[in-house]
């Protein structure tokens, strides 16, 4: 149960702030006070839509604002480092579009300006805190299959005609990499900590972004990852965790709403896309003055962007 009201600002307007502020029905004692895009109109819409009470012209007249504890950010990937930063520099909590930012370099900034600021800082891998994954990853601990020996996972889907046009747009942080690899490089991390060595392939477009990357994650334990992502063929969504004992398989793993532990299949339906998982735990993150969270530490974040450092570092590229 929520102790207190915690008060939103919106910086973007674009499918996943929709899904976002639709999600946030589901969430006690949070509500969305302001949304600023750089398209003032569509945030004039989207305000209207979403019963928001106020729109502002600009950034810095959003993170001006007393009235507003938190900012989510739901911008093109490229301006997470620099608006996360300036959010909190302006004292407001943030919570952050995965992927994090653009690189690991980028992402310890990040977290040091957190740290020096004081405020909470998450990324939002709005999977991880689904109640299927948040299960499967306690069977997994509780050593339910055995040792954990694979993990094979893959996103993608056909884009034709350059449509939408962000993810081939390399100043735009375009690629299949950034929208849709990122959940295969977060996933594995639910289970595993340590670092892996990584062998990639990238396939590369004409406006310089990856249409497509598959790679091989080897971890000091003996655990390997298998994974992939495409933006021009429809890849299975599973993802299929193997242990020395037993197998979990998760149907749209992004998303899961159930998952198989060998014959048996555990139903977790949840209301909305879920993205209410992640800020209702943001919101009791701060509630309990904790410094970042157990879930989504700082650590995995700046890991994940050093994984998409080396993956796209492949000495194997195809150009088409």
């Amino acid at each position: 149960m929520s102790q207190r009201t915690h008060r939103w600002g919106i910086i973007g307007t674009g499918c996943i702030a929709e899904q976002f502020a639709k999600d946030m029905q589901y969430v006690e004692g949070g509500y969305i006070q302001a949304v600023t895009a750089r398209d003032l109109e569509k945030s004039k819409l989207f305000a209207n839509k979403y019963n928001i009470k106020s729109v502002e012209a600009s950034v810095s007249q959003l993170l001006e604002r007393k009235d507003i504890d938190h900012i989510y950010i739901a911008t093109p990937h490229p301006q997470h480092a620099e608006l996360s930063s300036a959010a909190l520099e302006k004292g407001k909590n943030v919570l952050c579009e995965k992927p994090f930012t653009m690189n690991s370099v980028e992402a310890r900034s990040v977290v040091e300006t957190a740290r020096e600021s004081g405020n909470f800082l998450m990324e939002a891998m709005w999977t991880r805190f689904l109640p299927a994954i948040q299960e499967v990853r306690k069977l997994i601990s509780e050593g339910n299959i055995g040792s954990l020996k694979t993990i094979e996972l893959s996103m993608g889907y056909p884009f034709k005609n350059e449509e939408p046009k962000r993810l081939f747009n390399f100043d735009l942080g375009g690629g299949s990499l950034l929208d849709m690899g990122v959940y295969c490089a977060s996933f594995p991390q639910i289970f595993e900590k340590e670092l892996p060595s990584i062998k990639s392939e990238l396939v590369m477009g004409p406006t310089g972004v990856d249409l497509e990357a598959s790679w091989v994650e080897r971890y000091p334990s003996g655990f390997k990852v298998k994974a992939a992502s495409s933006m021009r063929a429809k890849l299975g969504q599973n993802a299929i965790i193997s242990g020395s004992q037993g197998q979990v398989v998760l149907p749209e793993f992004w998303r899961a709403s159930s998952f198989n532990l060998d014959d048996q299949v555990v139903e977790h339906p949840f209301s909305g896309m879920g993205l209410h998982f992640q800020v209702a735990h943001f919101q009791q993150c701060i509630e309990q003055s904790l410094d970042e969270s157990p879930i989504m530490p700082h650590r995995d974040s700046i890991d994940v962007m050093g994984k998409l450092d080396l993956i796209r570092q492949s000495d194997t590229v195809t150009f088409t």
